[in-house]
């Protein structure tokens, strides 16, 4: 079972990439 904290840093690493997903199609 994950904890807390592992959700965290994945859904800021989800977030994370989803920026540089944003910005890479947009200089595109």
């Amino acid at each position: 079972m994950l904890c807390l904290k592992s959700i965290s840093e994945i859904n800021t690493l989800l977030s994370l990439l989803f920026k540089v997903g944003r910005i890479s199609y947009a200089h595109t």
